[in-house]
């Protein structure tokens, strides 16, 4: 595992650890999942891990099998993400470098700017909790992202309400990639 990896894993859990946090995280293979499971061991820490669909990927980088049942089996929670119409991950990548095309929203570019590549990630994450109903106003998050593999941002998060809109909000940049 990297050594950005590492600190940004060993950090959340520390943080998780002593506030009582759940952790989120994106997890392609599994390896970075399989990492924070190591780490965490029977330490009363909630993993939730979210992947891509596995339409989107290929075999070769789909989630593994043994740490899904891992993570089930320690009371975990594991979700994929769906996106049905979407071309295939490694597609979407290309033509945004070939063609110079951001399928990013001003909003995402703004998280990116602010938080870099894994912290648009943890905001993106933390919605698609929200809107699982893994999280309500009020409560609070490790969230890990990164921008290939790995993870190279830790963000505490917390879940406001503006009107009947819930959102994700920083409480605390723990780890971040960005130079500053």
């Amino acid at each position: 595992m990297k050594n950005l990896t590492s600190v940004v894993l060993h950090t959340a859990f520390e943080r998780a650890r002593t506030y009582r946090l759940p952790v989120l995280m994106t997890s392609t293979t599994g390896k970075t999942a399989k990492a924070m499971l190591d780490i965490v061991k029977d330490a009363p820490v909630r993993l939730i891990v979210l992947t891509h669909d596995p339409r989107r990927v290929g075999p070769q980088t789909a989630f593994d099998l043994e740490v899904r049942q891992r993570l089930l089996a320690g009371g975990h929670t594991f979700l994929e993400d769906e996106a049905p119409w979407l071309p295939s991950i490694t597609i979407s990548r290309l033509l945004e470098m070939a063609f110079n095309l951001s399928s990013l929203t001003p909003q995402q570019r703004l998280w990116t700017r602010k938080y870099g590549i894994g912290g648009k990630v943890c905001f993106l994450m933390t919605h698609k909790v929200i809107k699982a109903g893994l999280l309500r106003t009020g409560e609070s998050c490790v969230c890990l992202g990164g921008s290939r593999s790995g993870c190279d941002t830790a963000l505490q998060m917390r879940v406001s309400c503006r009107g009947n809109r819930l959102f994700p909000e920083v409480e605390s940049v723990l780890v971040s990639a960005l130079k500053k």
